[in-house]
């Protein structure tokens, strides 16, 4: 059996880190670093009788028009952004403290960004938008009645199920602390990103009341990684336990279907092609993300006699449908020309890619949808969400014991990551 070593520490030390920033470096770049309030600093600041702060809603005509927060004014986006000189800014503005707001937050934070590199306005922006004042304790915007049922699977989801599939993870992370077979160490590692996800998850919960982008990105972003490591970890354990592609003293399982093997002959290989057309097929796969569009989601509720907000944050909905596919078609793109055009170990090389492209690209479909089902009751994409990841620890954990076999000394390959 090979060494996998260098790839996949180029895989943890490359793919991981440096794609998992671009986002945070983005959303700092164009959103960060305005001055911000929350939706509760924004309200205390209006509401102050010697305020001259004005509420200042960047969305289109059409979407101010069909609603607003009360005494918010318009000033769309595109207006702003064209703004030049302080006569550009409208006339009941001027000389105003503008708290900009949009859907999310993104667009408006932008806004003041623009207004202040320019000294054009005192422009802050009200973080997470109008789906964060909606959450907001403040707000008396829309609540929905929920039944007896999904008031304790909401409950059940977040109490039961999650705190048993993170301590199922912790349990495999132990067991599987000293293996070193290949698809052993990549499950192992896909058990510690999917338990680091879930700890952010749980304690944007506790802390910051998910009130925190930051920690609701490592949440999605650790599932990310988690769904990456899953299929390098499948593709090895395939591969050495059943295909015997890699092995070169081993007959390879795919042999019925080629006229001949490369580990004997000079002939193409038949399982190589397949994959030379697969990936084109999931890069034109990748493509429906980008037809789905991000809407608000916000909205409150009561849980046997708690307040608690629904909400899936604009900019979180960005990533999933915009910068994962990206990343996704980038990583299916490297590795088919690894594999077009790298003679050496190019299979090799093209599998770690692959496997990190289904990552993002799993993540993607996996919350577009339940996004899609379920976004006028999201109870039920959150307990979707809880329940399968629980029964992937459950299945990861029944597949190990099972199949699990003491390692033979052919066998043994070390990993470190």
């Amino acid at each position: 059996m090979r060494r996998h070593t260098s790839w996949v520490r180029w895989f943890v030390l490359l793919a991981v880190p440096v794609a998992g920033f671009v986002p945070l470096a983005a959303y700092w770049q164009l959103v960060g670093r305005a001055p911000a309030v929350t939706p509760e600093e924004a309200k205390q600041t209006l509401d102050r009788p010697d305020s001259d702060a004005v509420l200042v809603d960047v969305r289109s005509r059409s979407e101010y028009a069909a609603n607003h927060l009360h005494g918010a004014e318009s000033w769309p986006f595109d207006e702003v952004m064209a703004a030049d000189t302080p006569d550009d800014v409208p006339e009941t503005l001027r000389g105003k403290r503008l708290l900009m707001i949009c859907d999310g937050g993104i667009l408006s934070g932008i806004a003041a960004i623009r207004l202040g590199s320019l000294t054009l306005a005192d422009a802050t922006n009200v973080r997470g938008g109008m789906q964060a004042w909606v959450a907001s304790a403040t707000s008396d915007l829309p609540h929905r009645n929920m039944t007896t049922f999904e008031q304790w699977s909401a409950v059940i989801a977040g109490f039961v199920v999650k705190p048993l599939y993170m301590l199922l993870s912790l349990i495999l992370i132990v067991l599987l602390r000293r293996q070193t077979l290949s698809h052993l160490v990549a499950l192992r590692w896909a058990m510690i990103f999917f338990l680091a996800g879930e700890a952010a998850c749980a304690l944007n919960y506790i802390i910051y009341g998910e009130g925190s982008q930051l920690f609701e990105y490592l949440h999605s972003y650790g599932m990310v990684v988690c769904f990456s490591f899953t299929t390098y970890a499948l593709f090895e354990a395939l591969d050495h336990r059943l295909i015997k592609y890699s092995d070169p003293n081993q007959r390879c399982a795919a042999i019925n279907l080629c006229d001949g093997c490369i580990k004997h002959m000079d002939v193409p290989c038949k399982l190589k092609r397949l994959f030379l057309l697969g990936i084109p097929a999931l890069l034109v796969v990748a493509l429906m993300a980008f037809c789905a569009a991000p809407k608000p989601v916000s909205y409150n509720v009561t849980i046997l006699g708690a307040s608690y907000s629904y909400t899936h944050g604009i900019v979180h909905q960005l990533f999933e449908i915009r910068f994962c596919p990206v990343l996704a078609m980038a990583l299916l793109a490297a590795s088919f020309l690894a594999l077009a055009f790298k003679k050496e170990k190019a299979v090799e090389v093209s599998k770690v890619l692959f496997a990190a492209a289904l990552g993002p690209l799993g993540f993607s479909f996996f919350r577009g949808v339940l996004l899609g089902a379920y976004r006028d009751n999201m109870v039920w994409f959150v307990f979707w969400e809880e329940a399968t990841e629980l029964l992937f620890v459950i299945v990861a954990g029944a597949i190990l014991w099972v199949f699990w076999q003491a390692p033979r000394a052919g066998q043994r390959v070390r990993l470190e990551v």
